[in-house]
């Protein structure tokens, strides 16, 4: 039975500029006219069938035509004979006209979707790698839920336009056939299928896709996997690590919401041979030593972890069982100690840098002190060394200069570090920052609980995050307890005080709960909001300036 993603119209309408489909002799084409002075007309017969070529004929009026009366003639008591123009892909010499310019050309049928959405045939089961015609596939056929868009990025300020449910699955899945360059897809390790265009547009959905199989299996609604996935992470599994089996070693993966997927690499060299690969995804965060010290690439794709040698699921499983996930807080003790490490070996090469610099230097003036301003001899025989000497300095004096900006460049990212790595931990506004960060991302895992599989490991790791931040921003305040400065807080702070914000003294219009009012000393209606931890410092007004 035909399912046509289409209406065919029995007469086509003159005054519309939108996309019109007829049907000729079993056949069915497309009409778009423009402002009339051109129309096209594409034969969708063989849409979406690759190996074929789906014809199209254009006509465009010069800019001296006559009025609209021919060209309405042309399309009303010609339609069916420029239709079978257009397949034929010959123009019969009645239809040519004065002032008219008639072109054919071929479009990939690849490149246009099917009328007949009947013919895109449905998923049997799951790919292990999903692409661009999988994803036509679940779409077309409704084996998907949850459709939606993430963001999308329309200018250079990347504010977020369009995010939300996409209603219409199939406008969506012309845009990807008709325009496919950029789109690319992949799957997580939480079950979510990601298509992406460049990176300024996201879309995800999770699909739903029954397997065929001669065995029969017990169905089972995504709701009830989703439950029973959920139980089975909430206990951590006892098994014994050295005599682990392979189906223990999977139980513990999905228990820690660690996924594990055998694929074949697609090499686009001419003559290379596919290798078998094993990517780890899903909540990695906090094992990486880990699938470090088993022989992972240090290099990830996509943010997934690759083995080579063989399937890594029972050694990982191993590690996590005897050497459990690192917590966040240690997380980012290991992070600052690399960073350490890595500003120490840039100050040895800004060192070697400048070292280089002023031995080229020293070579330079050696050299021009025993030339001691002599000019070129032009003729003399000594002409061919002195051009050969000047070439020599000048080239050491570009390599000087190029080994100083080398060791500008390393110092500046040493500075960076130790920003970081000190100053970093004890910024209020910056850490004020990250909770709020992390807050949102608890509240959008509430909001999407019902979509998540690994809602409680999730949740969990952004808890931790918050109160790693909550509690470096509460030294941060009793340091400046010990100090003897006041915290800002709505008890603290009442309205015409002083507070110091970002350097500056402004005067507060009003205390809100989680911020103040601000007043602009030289803008007297401009006023704004500032968060408790971007204030520094606050000052009572006296009993002279309350009088």
């Amino acid at each position: 039975m035909k399912k046509l993603r289409v209406e065919i119209q029995e007469k086509l309408e003159m005054n519309s500029f939108n996309a019109q489909h007829l049907e000729h002799k079993g056949r069915i084409y497309k009409v778009r006219t423009w402002n009339h002075n051109a129309f096209l007309i594409t034969d969708l017969t063989n849409a979406g069938k690759r190996g074929t070529t789906c014809s199209e004929l254009s006509v465009n009026a010069n800019y001296d035509a006559p009025d609209c009366a021919i060209w309405n003639e042309l399309l009303t008591d010609h339609l069916t004979e420029l239709f079978e123009a257009a397949t034929n892909k010959a123009l019969p010499s009645e239809l040519e006209k004065e002032n008219f310019k008639f072109y054919f050309r071929e479009v990939e049928s690849k490149r246009l979707l099917a009328v007949d959405l009947s013919t895109i045939k449905p998923l049997t089961e799951e790919p292990n790698k999903w692409t661009l015609p999988h994803v036509v596939r679940a779409l077309i056929n409704g084996q998907y839920e949850g459709l939606r868009c993430k963001y999308r990025h329309l200018d250079d300020t990347c504010q977020d336009c369009g995010a939300g449910e996409i209603k219409d699955p199939v406008k969506f899945v012309k845009g990807i056939i008709e325009d496919p360059s950029g789109w690319w897809v992949n799957k997580d390790g939480h079950g979510i299928v990601t298509v992406c265009c460049h990176t300024f547009d996201s879309n995800e959905f999770r699909p739903v896709i029954t397997p065929i199989s001669k065995r029969t299996k017990k169905k089972e609604t995504p709701q009830i996997q989703r439950e029973i996935t959920d139980e089975t992470k909430k206990e951590l599994p006892s098994f014994d690590a050295e005599n682990l089996t392979i189906e223990e070693a999977k139980q513990v993966l999905k228990t820690e919401g660690v996924f594990i997927e055998e694929t074949t690499t697609a090499p686009k060299k001419a003559g290379k041979k596919p290798r078998p690969v094993w990517q780890v995804s899903g909540r990695t965060s906090g094992l990486e030593e880990a699938f470090y010290n088993l022989g992972c690439s240090r290099r990830r794709w996509r943010g997934m972890f690759s083995f080579w040698e063989g399937d890594p699921t029972l050694e990982i499983a191993q590690a996590i069982l005897e050497q459990g996930r690192l917590s966040f807080a240690e997380q980012q003790e290991r992070k600052e100690e690399r960073a350490i490490n890595r500003a120490e070996r840039y100050e040895q090469y800004a060192d070697n840098a400048v070292r280089r610099s002023n031995q080229l230097y020293k070579t330079n003036k050696a050299l021009l002190d025993c030339m001691a301003g002599t000019p070129i001899l032009i003729g003399h025989h000594s002409e061919k060394r002195h051009r050969r000497d000047l070439e020599k300095i000048d080239n050491r004096t570009r390599k000087s200069i190029e080994e100083d900006k080398k060791a500008e460049h390393y110092q500046r990212r040493i500075s960076h570090i130790n920003w970081k790595v000190e100053k970093q931990k004890h910024n209020p506004t910056y850490l004020n920052n990250r909770i709020e960060e992390n807050e949102a991302r608890l509240r959008k895992i509430e909001k999407n609980k019902k979509w998540l599989s690994d809602y409680e490991s999730r949740k969990q790791e952004v808890t931790d995050k918050l109160d790693y931040f909550k509690g470096l921003l509460n030294e941060v305040m009793q340091e400046r307890v010990e100090n003897g400065k006041v915290i800002p807080s709505p008890s603290t702070i009442s309205k015409g005080d002083l507070v110091k914000y970002r350097g500056t003294w402004y005067p507060v219009v009003r205390v809100n709960q989680k911020t103040v009012t601000l007043k602009n000393w030289i803008w007297e209606s401009g006023q704004w909001k500032a968060a408790y931890a971007d204030i520094t410092d606050i000052k009572k007004p006296t009993a002279k300036a309350v009088a």
